[in-house]
């Protein structure tokens, strides 16, 4: 049981290392359906990603460190979708049946489910940007 606590808190750190490198960027779209759209992404990114920043505002926060920005790239859907949240996907489903007694357990799973969700469900408007950076 620890094990998979520990697997699949490890994975919770690998997101939240992430954050840094995370990022949002909102689109203009229509004012009804897109007002909906960025207050839902906005919730879920200050509830569960509080230091998400737009890719602009990371790039100040680089170079206010003293960083140079070498360059920064934003990850494809597909490395999400069908490299990471594909197999654990599965995996959940595999550990639910498991742990199916364990609270603390099926919480933790609970939670990835929702992450992959709203992924899935507003990828359009945020995505994931990694910065190459070295240290002035």
């Amino acid at each position: 049981m620890k094990k998979i606590l520990i697997l699949v808190y490890s994975a919770f750190i690998i997101i939240m290392f992430a954050n840094y490198l995370y990022y949002k960027n909102l689109y203009q779209k229509q004012i009804d359906e897109g007002a909906k759209t960025v207050v839902g992404v906005n919730r879920y990114a200050d509830e569960e990603y509080p230091d998400i920043k737009d890719v602009r505002s990371n790039i100040t926060l680089i170079e206010n460190e003293g960083f140079n920005l070498l360059g920064h790239f934003t990850l494809p859907t597909s490395s999400w979708t069908d490299t990471y949240y594909k197999p654990m996907e599965k995996k959940i489903q595999e550990l639910k049946e498991k742990y199916h007694d364990n609270d603390v357990a099926l919480h933790v799973f609970r939670d990835c489910e929702k992450e992959i969700r709203i992924y899935k469900k507003y990828s359009d408007f945020y995505g994931y940007e990694f910065f190459i950076m070295q240290k002035t």
